[in-house]
């Protein structure tokens, strides 16, 4: 799409954002899942083009992150410059629930959603803007990466994938190896065990920087911390070994199957 502002003159100048559920954990945690939408209003006067969608993941190893956290300037750029529907979400974070039936299988719904679902809530409401269905683009950041990269094996693939640095060939040395390059702290097993003291799986968990005035260290970023140090981040949320082969894009492509949708 062009720059909107040139094509409709009076487009507005902001984006309506509009927060759903998109699913609801299992018992016993049973937490909606949330997804935001992001996206012009229709157009005073103008037919509403189409509308693509970009589906946005957020990093934090699995662990953290929530999905404001994707950064304002690209939702602008996707939603203003280009007509996007930008749709940020929050997933199922590890290690309460494995790669695979968490973060993995939030991904599976929630593209299934916005296919299926968002068009109908999008065209029914005020805004009345419609979806070009068949258009759709996912992007993620490191953990989140993965995550976009897995929507590839899915029926009706996305027609592109963004991949900002993100987690892949997992089998290799370096996500077992112990990290040497860089100190960080120990801490006492009691502390991070903590972690495992709430039965609910979380869905967000903010992402600040240790320098931020309201850094707070917590078990689940002392966790975090520790996965990283001794390079057992990936294995520790594997439910088992083979989990590999189903979350790992590099396994995924490097069987027959895993390139039927290219």
């Amino acid at each position: 799409l062009q720059n909107l502002s040139n094509v409709h003159p009076h487009a507005p100048h902001y984006n309506t954002t509009k927060t759903y559920t998109y699913k609801t954990q299992p018992p016993p945690s049973s937490l909606s899942i949330l997804a935001t939408a992001h996206y012009l209003p229709a157009y005073t006067g103008a037919n509403s083009p189409l509308r693509p969608i970009a589906l946005c993941f957020h990093s934090g190893s699995f662990i953290i992150g929530h999905k404001d956290a994707i950064p304002k300037a690209e939702v602008d750029f996707l939603a203003w410059d280009h007509g996007f529907i930008v749709v940020s979400i929050d997933y199922s974070l590890c290690p309460q629930v494995s790669l695979r039936e968490g973060p993995i299988k939030d991904t599976e719904d929630i593209y299934r959603w916005c296919r299926e679902v968002l068009p109908r809530l999008l065209a029914r409401e005020e805004d009345r803007v419609e979806v070009d269905r068949k258009r759709m683009e996912v992007l993620g950041y490191s953990a989140g990466g993965l995550l976009a990269i897995s929507t590839a094996f899915l029926p009706n693939p996305p027609s592109m994938i963004i991949d900002f640095y993100g987690s892949k060939d997992l089998h290799n040395p370096w996500w077992t190896l112990p990290n040497t390059n860089k100190p960080v702290p120990g801490f006492p097993s009691e502390f991070i065990n903590q972690v495992f003291s709430i039965s609910t799986i979380p869905t967000s968990f903010p992402t600040l920087s240790p320098t931020s005035p309201n850094f707070i260290m917590t078990p689940r970023l002392a966790y975090l911390l520790g996965r990283i140090k001794d390079r057992l981040s990936i294995k520790k949320l594997m439910k088992d070994e083979s989990d590999y082969e189903t979350v790992d894009s590099a396994a995924r492509w490097n069987t027959p199957s895993g390139v039927q949708n290219f």
